[in-house]
């Protein structure tokens, strides 16, 4: 999912009018909300089992979809950085 956001995300952050400080605000805040969930739901994988980890990430990341597909009608650079973290938990 994030090769496939990456390519937009510069052109995007200009449009915010943010700068290539914001774009690594938003490039690592992906990977930051990754660092928070890998402990979480690895362990959850082991009590829970893996399908019902595979599906509460999958729903995650499409909850996080929608809400980056929202970023440029809400037009904050914070809400890009909100979305990106949903989407590295998912």
């Amino acid at each position: 999912n994030r090769g496939v956001l990456f390519p937009i995300m510069w052109p995007l952050v200009q449009e915010l009018g943010g700068n290539s400080v914001w774009l690594g605000y938003a490039v690592g805040s992906f990977s930051f909300g990754r660092i928070i969930a890998s402990p979480s739901l690895g362990k959850w994988s082991i009590e829970k089992g893996y399908s019902t980890t595979l599906v509460t990430s999958t729903t995650i990341m499409l909850v996080g979809c929608i809400i980056f597909a929202q970023v440029y009608r809400i037009g904050s650079l914070w809400f890009l950085v909100f979305s990106q973290i949903i989407l590295g938990i998912g």
